[in-house]
């Protein structure tokens, strides 16, 4: 014979709460990694550039861009090398 499991409003309550802990943990273990990825604002104020130099960075292939949504993103590693290459020309 087979048994048959209630679940309760309690039981429900417990998984929610379990589910939302689970989540907060992911949340907040992502916001101590870098991430990958810097939005054009990002880019702008680190490389200390204006929208149009950002334009020609992406005319002249220094720089790629992801479109998410209707957002553009840039990997991290590239805006790195090339602010390193703009801090060496500087000196």
């Amino acid at each position: 014979m087979e048994t048959i499991n209630i679940i309760t409003d309690k039981d429900l309550l417990a998984f929610k709460q379990d589910i939302i802990n689970g989540i907060k943990e992911v949340l907040k273990e992502n916001k101590t990694e870098e991430r990958q990825y810097l939005k054009s604002s990002e880019v702008k104020s680190l490389l200390n550039i204006s929208e149009n130099t950002l334009k020609q960075l992406r005319i002249q292939k220094k720089l790629t861009r992801i479109l998410v949504g209707r957002s553009y993103f840039y990997a991290r590693s590239e805006v790195l090398g090339l602010f390193s290459e703009r801090t060496e020309n500087a000196k």
